[in-house]
């Protein structure tokens, strides 16, 4: 059986407490290897077919002209050297299908024609090769190219007869929009991923990616691989989306993207473990597309985007809230919102155990920022084999640095196995709010995030 990854994000993880009252904690988030499991999406692979998500924490109709070009029959975008033609399926990628409305009219399902018998396409190769003999479940929906997903019991088919991307949702709120594609054999997977994000990014205030990471690889000689990223996905409100994307590649070009997504703070698991396999094991039943090749050996990326983000270190890195600024300097990621609030994140390298890590990052957040007082570091959950230390600070108003209180956090990221540590600051004027609790939670919630997002471990 072919098990899930586990849900978005690095989970219950939060940022620390400080000030008085405590902040809330961040919401579980996505991450890039998968963590232990905590809340909201599962796992699963994908190619290019992105979600319109709105900036209000609904799905919202996108206007009369971006649904005729993006939503009602869809866009196949052709690699270099195509056409516009949808026959051409060298390099399939669909546009989103987001449509939903707070509308009844808008909302409502059509019913639409689920089957378990194979399609044929005039597009496809012929052939009838299949890797392993497959009989899809009853009520399976038909992805094309031979690729089944089944609908989970419990869960809904909310796509329409219109969209070329097929979607499912359940009772708490995790949409999971699933298409098969046929790209060239052993494309680099940035590719699709770019396109499929490219699709979205621009649609939000803040957008922040984890790096892209293979997920593992299945079948005889790994003819299957997974390679997946989360995403957090915000409007100037800070409502909007967690999500994951998924890419699975067979090494004959058949791929088949899944986009998992809920609103913000909302809890779920994903697909039934048992219907995720069922839909993996139709990947590897699926009739060939072309000749198979061997895949080269695969590296982590990031993709690209219009928004900004920072890198701490490598792919190590956090995205902006909106009207934060780059404040970053000695060697440190640092922003702010240039008001009252500062976060500041940065790389610590052999220390022998996370006492000496979180002593060190204590060390350089004095050397930064004079005039702090710091609580004994206390423990706190992390996920892997990560380890992670919290220290309160605090500062009285001191005229000699600029006369008002202030208040914040450190956390500490180490990692036993490389002896390196990520660090996690954030402090603000204690005087902002009447009862000195932290100004921009949701902001702050939102860097912290993005940030544990893009590492399981600290190479």
């Amino acid at each position: 059986m072919a098990s899930q990854p586990p849900p978005f994000g690095y989970g219950p993880q939060g940022q620390p407490a400080p000030g008085v009252p405590p902040p809330p904690t961040a919401p579980p988030g996505f991450g890039s290897p998968p963590p232990p499991p905590i809340t909201t999406v599962g796992y699963s692979g994908g190619g290019p077919t992105p979600p319109k998500r709105s900036m209000t924490g609904l799905w919202v109709a996108l206007g009369a002209v971006v649904i005729a070009a993006l939503v009602a029959g869809g866009i196949v975008l052709i690699g270099k050297g195509g056409s516009n033609d949808s026959s051409d399926t060298t390099a399939e990628t669909r546009a989103p299908r987001r449509t939903t409305t707070t509308t009844e009219s808008e909302t409502s399902t059509t019913e639409r024609e689920t089957t378990t018998e194979p399609t044929t396409s005039t597009s496809e190769p012929e052939t009838t090769t299949a890797t392993t003999a497959y009989t899809p479940p009853d009520g399976a929906i038909d992805l094309t190219h031979g690729v089944y997903l089944p609908l989970p019991e419990g869960w809904t088919r909310t796509d329409t007869p219109e969209d070329e991307v097929v979607e499912i949702s359940n009772d708490t709120g995790l949409k999971v929009d699933a298409q098969a594609l046929q790209r060239p054999p052993g494309e680099d997977p940035a590719l699709a991923m770019q396109e499929y994000v490219d699709l979205f990014d621009s649609d939000f205030t803040a957008v922040g990616y984890s790096p892209a990471t293979l997920r593992g690889t299945l079948g005889d000689e790994s003819q299957l691989r997974n390679i997946g990223l989360y995403y957090r996905a915000i409007g100037d409100d800070y409502a909007g989306f967690d999500g994951a994307v998924y890419l699975l590649q067979r090494n004959d070009g058949l791929t088949v993207l899944l986009d998992y997504y809920a609103e913000r703070g909302k809890d779920s698991m994903g697909l039934p473990d048992d219907d995720y396999s069922a839909l993996i094991d139709s990947v590897l039943a699926a009739p060939a597309l072309d000749d198979p090749v061997e895949f080269p050996e695969f590296a982590p990326f990031r993709v690209t985007s219009v928004h900004p983000s920072l890198i701490v270190d490598g792919l190590i890195g956090y995205a902006l809230p909106p009207g934060w600024v780059d404040a970053s300097a000695g060697g440190a990621a640092i922003t702010n919102n240039a008001t009252d609030e500062t976060v500041d994140a940065i790389k610590i390298s052999a220390q022998p155990d996370a006492a000496a890590a979180a002593a060190a990052a204590q060390a350089d957040f004095a050397a930064r920022y004079p005039g702090f007082t710091f609580e004994a570091p206390t423990e706190a959950d992390a996920w892997q084999d990560l380890q992670r230390r919290d220290i309160l600070v605090s500062a009285a108003a001191d005229p000699a640095i600029d006369g008002r209180p202030r208040s914040g956090a450190i956390t500490v990221f180490y990692d036993p196995a490389s002896q390196n540590a990520l660090t996690y600051s954030r402090f603000w004027y204690a005087d902002a709010t009447s009862d000195g609790s932290e100004p921009n939670p949701d902001a702050t919630s939102f860097i912290f995030d993005t940030y544990t997002d893009s590492f399981d471990t600290i190479p």
